[in-house]
């Protein structure tokens, strides 16, 4: 059960991190090179791909507990990017 779980909040954390990746593409592609959206994206890319990597070598040294909370943890700040994003996207500010 504990693989399951383990697997849907990796799958969930690499999802995030393709999502913020592609909005990185999208403002780079569309609006030019914006420093402030691209840390936004790079930052919880970062630590999306480190805590899933630690989660899933907490999960193979049999540390299924500690992989879960490391797992879960990560994907609550970058999913409030992500939503914070889709919200500059939707609602653009003009500050030339």
């Amino acid at each position: 059960m504990i693989r399951f779980v383990v697997a849907a909040l990796a799958s969930i954390n690499v999802a995030g991190f393709l999502g913020l990746a592609w909005f990185a593409y999208k403002v780079v592609f569309h609006d030019g090179l914006m420093w402030v959206e691209l840390a936004i994206c790079a930052v919880p890319m970062a630590v999306l791909a480190l805590a899933t990597w630690g989660g899933l070598a907490l999960r193979r040294r049999r540390h299924a507990g500690a992989a879960v909370a490391l797992l879960a943890v990560a994907a609550l700040p970058t999913l409030a990017a992500f939503g914070f994003l889709l919200y500059l996207d939707r609602n653009p500010i003009d500050w030339r």
